[in-house]
């Protein structure tokens, strides 16, 4: 069974397509309650460094390189280190936790719009004001 996207996660594909259509205020308000909801449920947990990396969207390498600079506190061993989630970096524009059908997915933008600002599905609510076409 697939498991279904975060709350966290769908805020964070949202802002992606908000930001694209210059809705940049909006999206960062988003990306920080997204980031407020991950530190206050995951602020507990230890992740390794292959989970770190998808977390982060940063390289192993990097985040070696973080780790023994002292930026990144390691709670494992230098062999197998492991990093609290919360104490994680960001990297700015990532799209983390992907909503599967996101823009990237090949929708075209006016449906991208749509899935955000309406999530209408079959059947959602559809503006019944028509067009005057006879100019």
């Amino acid at each position: 069974m697939k498991e279904s996207p975060s709350v966290s996660a769908r805020w964070r594909a949202d802002a992606v397509v908000l930001r694209r259509y210059g809705c940049r205020r909006i999206a960062s308000i988003l990306e920080h309650c997204a980031d407020e909801i991950d530190k206050e449920i995951g602020q507990d947990r230890y992740v390794d460094l292959a989970e770190a990396k998808a977390l982060t969207g940063y390289t192993r390498g990097h985040l070696r390189r973080l780790m023994r600079g002292n930026t990144l506190p390691n709670h494992g061993t230098e062999a197998a280190p492991r990093f609290l989630v919360s104490e994680l970096p960001r990297k700015p524009g990532l799209q983390r936790g992907a909503v599967p059908g996101a823009a990237s997915a090949g929708m075209t933008r006016s449906e991208a719009a749509r899935a955000v600002i309406g999530r209408t599905e079959s059947g959602g609510t559809r503006s019944t004001r028509r067009r005057n076409t006879d100019r």
